[in-house]
């Protein structure tokens, strides 16, 4: 088995070698070819990018577009640092987020699909020729990362694109894979009268759910194995299989043209529709319950020998608006609208009958529950003093439906100095039920059903954002009124939803700036975060994201070189536990992790649009801190020194 295991590793060393001097190869004589320098430093702006926000008419706030980045900015950091132990695994709360849930049914919290895109994420694009790109990132152990996008116009006002996105990765303990897989198809239709946006998203995420070490004391032992693969975990064969689909039409449809606009352009209204068909699926399965109850489950309500929790929601909404366009030239525009939803939930249990010999098995329908909400919307907003100064003010309201009551609405007021300067002034309030998950759960191991109250939120920001200077300072103060939560009863791996009757108030600052002396760089990134203890969130005092690096042209202009090193540190605080049956992280009071420095050094180059980089995340984890235990999460150790690299390639044909 040890002849095996070196074997591979040797073939896994020559991959990442042939690889690195083919790309070498490659460039040395793509280099060669050129007789006269080539600037790299010029963007390509043959492709526009659009999301939803940037198309829709009564957008202020976003830029109009953005093109193809052909930088090296951030190129080695493709996913978040903060998750599970590896790539793939549920994204950790580490910074504050005050965004409300979204008005109408909510399930609950998804920690998975923080790493692909959503309907108000998804791009558009706007090609003058077919446009690729190929970006991939492994490394000598079992880990991929795939972004593929390919976009074609049909004629001037048809874009169809396409967008595979995957994240698999083995993971460095037991039971850790993930294999998270995302397919997108977006179009986008834009006349003087009419404009079309449609996307079709396909998500499937399969995580693994070791339920996290069995003891992090162990890290502290001088001669603990360094074999992660032989740390004992709570569950072997624990998996979470999510499926998400939806289909999103979006049209607009503008009149009312002056008789002196002959191009069209400036129409006085427009009416609008959106519809959405969604499908969600999750499942958690464990099919040796029996050999790990001892350890990780404490209560079984339907199956001793095994679990198989199943739900299931689909929803239909429709959005029908109204609203001024650009023609509308008095000192208010506005907009308003009805949406309509409409979602049908199952859940699904294995449960087991008789006894002995004569036990049977069977997936029950546990309950069959409809949610439906009628919301009315509207928003008044401008710009004025020829764009300098901007006003927006919007309200949501359940006026009928299961979340009767529930309310959100906004004030933001902006002065624009110029095109790259502005500060913005927001106030944001919400009165929402809780989401689903916190007042009803049937599973085979936990069971609870709340009425809580309603959580009102209310948050106040300020921000200044400067592009010239690359530089934005931001404040918030967040004060939340009857948060739900779930903590655990300081039983190991068990966790229940709660109330808090009090408010809770959070101070959140931060700064960020991009610092340059001659070819030296230091990108950073600072959060504050005030939170008072005895209160039921948890979050680090601070946190810091940091790159230091030298970039430079080399070779008259033919390639771009990076070299230096990220830098990621949170002061220590309680950090939250994670329970993988319904996927959701719980407080606890008896362990603090923090005070870990991770350092990430890498190198990274450009030659026309072919982008490379090699990097060594956590370096001194066998170094500086050999014996640590360090981690975002309760059981949930970071992995350990590895090296990974990356490609990206654009095309245009």
């Amino acid at each position: 088995m040890g002849f095996i295991s070196g074997c591979f590793m040797v073939l896994m060393k020559r991959k990442l070698l042939i690889s690195f001097s083919f790309c070498c190869l490659f460039f040395a004589l793509q280099t060669k070819a050129d007789e006269m320098p080539i600037d790299t430093t010029i963007k390509h702006n043959v492709t526009d990018i659009y999301t939803e926000g940037m198309l829709v008419p009564f957008n202020i706030w976003q830029q109009n577009s953005y093109s193809v980045d052909t930088t090296l900015d951030y190129l080695e950091n493709y996913t978040t640092h903060y998750n599970l132990g590896n790539p793939g695994l549920p994204a950790v709360p580490v910074i504050f987020n005050s965004t409300p849930n979204p008005l109408g049914f909510y399930y609950g919290n998804d920690h998975i699909s923080q790493y692909v895109r959503n309907d108000t994420s998804v791009r558009y694009f706007d090609t003058r020729a077919p446009y690729l790109n190929f970006y991939y990132v492994t490394d000598p152990q079992i880990h991929q990362f795939l972004d593929l996008t390919l976009t074609q116009n049909f004629g001037k006002k048809l874009n169809v694109a396409i967008e595979f996105h995957r994240l698999r990765s083995e993971g460095t303990y037991l039971n850790q894979g993930s294999n998270d897989n995302q397919l997108t198809l977006t179009t986008s239709y834009r006349t003087k009268r009419y404009m079309l946006l449609f996307d079709g998203i396909y998500n499937i995420f399969k995580v693994n759910q070791n339920g996290g070490v069995q003891n992090d004391t162990d890290f502290a032992n001088s001669n603990f194995t360094s074999d992660r693969t032989t740390v004992p975990v709570y569950l072997a064969t624990a998996r979470t299989t999510t499926i998400k689909t939806s289909l999103r039409l979006q049209q607009y449809y503008f009149f009312g043209y002056k008789s002196g606009d002959t191009d069209k352009v400036n129409p006085l209204m427009y009416i609008s529709h959106c519809g959405t068909i969604s499908g969600n699926s999750n499942l958690f399965s464990d099919l040796t319950y029996y050999q790990d109850s001892a350890l990780f489950y404490h209560n079984t309500y339907h199956n001793l020998s095994e679990t198989y929790d199943s739900l299931h929601y689909n929803q239909f909404t429709n959005d029908f608006s109204i609203g001024s366009a650009k023609g509308w030239s008095t000192i208010l525009r506005w907009d308003a609208g009805i949406k309509q939803q409409w979602v049908h939930f199952t859940d699904y249990i294995l449960t087991q009958h008789g006894k002995d010999s004569a036990i049977t098995y069977s997936t029950d329908m546990y309950r069959d529950s409809v949610f439906s909400n009628l919301t009315a919307h509207a928003r008044i907003y401008n710009t004025y003093l020829n764009g300098h100064i901007l006003f927006d003010v919007s309200g949501a309201e359940i006026f009928s439906g299961t979340q009767k009551g529930d309310e959100q609405g906004s004030i933001n007021l902006g002065y624009r100095f110029d095109s790259l300067r502005m500060i913005k002034l927001s106030a944001n309030y919400s009165l929402q039920t809780p989401a689903l998950i916190y007042d009803l759960y049937d599973g085979n191991n936990f069971q609870w059903m709340n009425h809580f109250g309603k959580t009102t939120t209310n948050s106040y920001s300020i921000m200044y954002m400067d592009a010239k200077w690359h530089f934005s300072l931001g404040g918030e103060v967040t004060q939340v009124q009857n948060i739900v939560y779930f903590a655990t009863d300081d039983i190991p791996n068990s966790a229940a939803p709660a109330q808090f009757p009090g408010a809770i108030n959070i101070m959140q600052v931060c700064f960020q700036k991009n610092f340059t002396l001659g070819k030296w760089h230091l990108n950073t990134k600072e959060i504050y975060q005030n939170v008072p203890t005895n209160i039921p969130i948890h979050l680090p005092s601070w946190v810091t994201e940091n790159s230091v690096f030298y970039e430079n042209y080399l070779f008259h202009h033919h390639m771009l070189l990076k070299t230096g090193v990220d830098v990621f540190y949170n002061t220590s605080y309680y950090v939250d536990g994670y329970q993988p049956i319904f996927n959701q992280f719980y407080l606890q009071g008896n362990q603090k992790l923090g005070n870990y420095v991770y350092f990430d050094p890498f190198v990274s180059f450009r030659i026309k649009t072919f982008r490379m980089f090699i990097k060594m995340e956590n370096v001194t984890s066998g170094l500086l801190q050999k014996q640590a235990f360090y981690g975002y999460a309760l059981n949930y150790p970071m992995p350990d020194r590895v090296l990974r690299y990356g490609i990206s390639w654009d095309f245009w044909n």
